[in-house]
């Protein structure tokens, strides 16, 4: 009987390890969505008029930067 329970701990161990990557990575992958649809959204609003001002340039910068930081992360998550 001991012996089941050791087995059972064991791959309920190796389950939360699993489970914890896996919500670790879909936390970051939302991250790296959200931010993208943030950039993409701010770009479809300033092209409207088909002129950029320094400062839309700026912030669309900004916005981009942020999506390339979440992207880094994500592959980070995934790749350890």
């Amino acid at each position: 009987m001991g012996q089941y329970i050791e087995i059972v701990l064991a791959v309920l161990g190796v389950a939360v390890v699993v489970l914890g990557t896996v919500w670790v990575k879909w936390a970051k992958a939302k991250k790296l969505l959200k931010e993208l649809a943030e950039a993409l959204t701010y770009l479809s609003a300033v092209m409207e008029d088909d002129k950029f001002t320094d400062d839309e340039i700026r912030k669309i910068r900004e916005e981009f930067v942020d999506v390339i930081i979440a992207a880094g992360e994500l592959f980070a998550k995934v790749n350890h």
